[in-house]
């Protein structure tokens, strides 16, 4: 069955079908995504993009009408093509990998390969495929089968052959596209051409019968998917159509009058691209729109991007989205994990304190006052006494909601009516901050407030206030109340923690000394048969109510003296803890911590406002606005990997992109013998925002672990010869990560002194040789030219003038930028001799030339590095 939007589709123009799509789609659940824009302005080689691919170590490749672009998130490096290659044989049609890593790209002018090694383009089998290559599609056998302008192809190692097309023969066709099929363990190969679709099965050696597009369907074919065992059919002027492979009809799907310009699949999602209205996923297990890419505002499943002429929409292995232009570059989403979302609720989002879930939301307590979500996902804001509460939290109690808020004291809220419910007695806290709310095991519900601990029976509105002047509480101002599965009550005040007893009375003689050792506490939480206690500073603590037994749960939150936010038990032995440094789950061997790559729009927490539902979906409070995930996500360990790429590189000069990248793709920093100093910029292959993501590296296995700063600048010192292993990795995401090896040759001053040591030692043989057996000297007997050098040495004051001279020159001519700069030209540039500048570095500087020409180039690097960071 079609998507149920189909029916409306045929008959209204395009403007009101993005706008049936904006209704259509449901309000709730929808993740605030968004978009990246890539184009000249960031190094594109031409904004109007053909193809787009992101291979097996993350690195995008784009392709364009006039060449090829690699992405790595920050940086872009443009493909050489031969010189002899004209440009309008350079318009990139598409991209492949295969299980090897090779990478295939078709192009106008055939089908070429990319060398890793020097990141430049090569023609592949120039004799046999002589037109343009419109489609790349890799079997699971491993064979490639490639769609021409004149035929179908199939490489599978080394061997190419042309695979007829027609039935009754013929082989030279202009396929349009070809999509790969594997059913009872053989792949069906359906061609399309403009005329229509060809079902081809290469063990056969036969070709196939046309299955003509009817006249009414469009002018022409475009594209050809299959999804979910569904063949799908793209066309121009006929929308976007489904093929019955058993009958060979055509049956209209979605868009009756669009052009198809892009159709390719994720999983069981079909991702479709048009000429008019933009992009969309469609899943094709229920025939449903589950998200669309328009120029529309963001709202409900549509994300906005620039154009709704979208040539290419394309899902990585990552989930990210890529939509690329004719004319205007590339949009793509800059969320690179749906672990968390977002529930959106006003733009711009609200700081979120507190909710209340049951089954899905309905109540949201933020800065602009409390909101109603009603099963439609409309939200509507509680008018009269509720308008302008600042509600801290929201807890449910039989048929009634009750509003914890600062400064207002405690609001009802019948959950049926969605009205207030008045209560006199409760009027005596209208002015109170109102902390905490909770309930007994005689359905009493309590609450701390600034006025000391408050008991109300709803059965008959009574209210009773314990204070330091009829209790034993500790202080008025009562932060947590929490009842264990034994029905004592725990209270935390600003002067301590008291226990409330079965006959209602407080006392804080038997508060145990590890908890009064805590201090002010911040949270509370009974689970079972422990007590779990989050103070002000310092890490949470269970306490065994049944044997008396204390333990501090550490994790590795980045500090050893934490200031927790909210702390809850996800399962038996895991945990979410909430820092100022951020969001962490796990114990205290393992952890992950969750940052804006994994969907989280903000750092910024409130602190206590994080809940779990009935659902097993936790909620949180941030600063923009209310995010939930599924407690299961947060649990998992399969993330996959993603690399950590080197983008920066300076060592005696700063390399170049394309010296850059073969070191990153063959792992391998191979330094100069000039410096053996090393400086490099790394970045995460993530394609997102990275705030928060930091990341650690260090030298050898057995190194110690060394946090990378905010500009992901590494400086390694002068390193000993050979060859170091450089670990990178994320710091709380140890799938994201790299090894490299720097090779350290000998530099030049460390050869000179190897070569000074062994003739120092062949000096010494001599001399021993010479005495033991009675010979002379052999220099004795060389007229040494030792008054001539002192004669012709340089005075001191001459040569500090010099070198004062030479500092000055290289301060503001700068001519150590000139990478082929010699002792030569620079002695010639101040007015000096060669030999005569030699002497200044040996008697001034105390240096080699090549030292001290590094120095200025490693003074320059570190300053461009500074001035691009702000």
């Amino acid at each position: 069955m079609p998507p149920t939007t189909t029916m409306y589709l045929k008959y209204i123009h395009n403007w009101k079908i993005i706008a049936f799509l904006g209704c259509l789609l449901t309000h709730i659940n929808m993740q605030a995504v968004e978009m990246a824009k890539l184009t000249k302005e960031n190094g594109l080689v031409n904004n109007s993009i053909e193809a787009i691919y992101k291979d097996s170590r993350g690195i995008v490749f784009i392709g364009t009408s006039q060449g090829l672009d690699i992405f790595n998130g920050l940086d872009v490096y443009n493909t050489p093509f031969p010189e002899n290659c004209n440009k309008e044989d350079r318009w990139v049609k598409c991209i492949a990998e295969d299980k090897k890593g090779h990478i295939y790209v078709g192009c106008t002018s055939g089908l070429w390969g990319i060398d890793r090694q020097t990141l430049s383009m090569k023609r592949l089998y120039e004799d046999d495929i002589t037109e343009q290559v419109n489609e790349l599609h890799i079997a699971a056998d491993g064979t490639i089968y490639i769609g021409t302008a004149k035929g179908l192809f199939a490489k599978k190692g080394n061997k190419l052959k042309q695979l007829p097309v027609y039935e009754k023969g013929g082989a030279e066709v202009n396929i349009t596209d070809i999509a790969l099929q594997e059913k009872d363990n053989q792949t069906i190969v359906w061609t399309l051409t403009r005329k229509g679709l060809i079902k081809l099965l290469p063990a056969s050696g036969k070709g196939g019968q046309l299955r003509p597009l009817p006249s009414n369907a469009g002018r022409y074919c475009s594209r050809v998917a299959v999804a979910n065992g569904r063949i799908f059919v793209g066309t121009h002027g006929g929308g976007l159509l489904t093929h019955d492979a058993a009958t060979g009809k055509y049956s209209k799907y979605l868009f009756d009058d669009d052009d198809i310009t892009s159709l390719t699949v994720s999983g069981n999602d079909l991702l479709i691209g048009t000429y008019r209205n933009g992009a969309m996923v469609v899943s094709t297990v229920n025939d449903s729109i589950t998200r669309t890419y328009t120029n529309a505002p963001s709202k409900g499943k549509n994300i906005r991007v620039r154009n709704n002429e979208a040539n290419i929409f394309y899902r990585d292995r990552d989930g990210d989205d890529w939509i690329g232009y004719i004319f205007y570059g590339i949009d793509y989403t800059t969320v690179a994990s749906s672990v968390f979302q977002r529930f959106p609720l006003y733009q711009p989002e609200p700081l979120v304190r507190c909710c209340y879930v049951n089954g899905r939301l309905t109540v949201a307590g933020t800065d602009n006052g409390l909101l109603h979500i009603n099963a439609d996902g409309n939200i509507t804001p509680f008018d009269g006494q509720l308008a302008h509460v600042r509600a801290v939290q929201i807890f449910p109690h039989g048929n009634r909601l009750y509003i914890a808020t600062v400064g207002q004291g405690v609001r009802i809220i019948d959950k049926t009516t969605k009205q207030p419910v008045e209560n006199n007695d409760l009027d005596k806290l209208k002015r109170e901050n109102v902390y905490v709310i909770t309930a007994d095991q005689q359905s009493r519900v309590w609450m701390g407030t600034t006025a000391g601990l408050v008991c109300y029976d709803p059965d008959t509105g009574s209210t009773r206030i314990y204070d330091t002047t009829n209790s034993s509480l500790p202080h008025n101002e009562t932060f947590c109340v929490c009842f264990d599965n034994g029905g004592t009550g725990w209270v935390s005040t600003r002067g301590g923690t008291a226990m409330l007893q079965h006959n209602g009375t407080l006392n804080t003689i038997y508060v145990p000394k590890e908890i009064k050792d805590l201090g002010w506490i911040r949270q509370m939480q009974s689970i079972g048969e422990k007590m779990f206690f989050v103070p002000q500073h310092g890490f949470p603590m269970a306490y065994n109510i049944t044997n008396g037994t204390a333990e501090t749960i550490k994790m590795d939150v980045e500090s050893e003296n934490p200031e927790p936010k909210f702390f809850m038990p996800l399962d038996t032995n895991k945990y979410l803890l909430c820092t100022e440094d951020g969001l962490f789950v796990g114990n205290s061997t393992t952890r992950r911590k969750f940052g804006f790559i994994d969907g989280l729009a903000s750092q910024l927490f409130v602190p206590r406002s994080c809940q779990r539902d009935s659902a097993g979906t936790l909620w949180i409070g941030t600063a923009e606005g209310l995010m939930y995930a599924k407690v299961n996500d947060l649990l998992k360990t399969d993330y996959p990997h993603r690399d950590i790429h080197i983008f920066s590189i300076f060592n005696d000069y700063e390399w170049s992109k394309a010296e850059v990248y073969k070191s990153v793709n063959d792992r391998r920093i191979t330094l100069s013998r000039n410096s053996g100093e090393l400086v490099m910029i790394i970045s995460p292959l993530v394609y997102c925002s990275s705030q928060q993501l930091d990341c650690k590296y260090k030298i050898g296995e057995d190194g110690t672990w060394i946090n990378i700063p905010g500009n992901r600048e590494i400086i390694l010192g002068k390193l000993w010869p050979g060859e170091h292993k450089l670990y990178l990795q994320a710091i709380g995401k140890p799938e994201i990560c790299s090894e490299y090896i720097i090779d350290v040759p000998l530099r030049y001053s460390q050869i000179y002194v190897l070569a000074a040591l062994m003739l120092g030692l062949m000096a010494a043989f001599y001399m021993a040789w010479c005495q033991a057996y009675g010979k002379e000297y052999f220099w004795k007997r060389l007229i040494t030219p030792r008054q001539k050098y002192v004669k012709n040495k340089i005075d001191d004051k001459g040569a500090q003038k010099q070198m004062k001279m030479l500092d000055e020159y290289m301060e503001t001519k700068k001519p150590y930028l000139n990478t082929d700069l010699t002792l030569t030209q620079l002695s010639q540039a101040i007015g000096i001799s060669s030999h005569a500048l030699s002497q200044i570095f040996t008697q001034v500087a105390g240096r080699t030339y090549y030292d001290y020409i590094a120095e200025y180039r490693i003074k320059e690097f570190k300053r461009r590095i500074t001035v691009s960071i702000r």
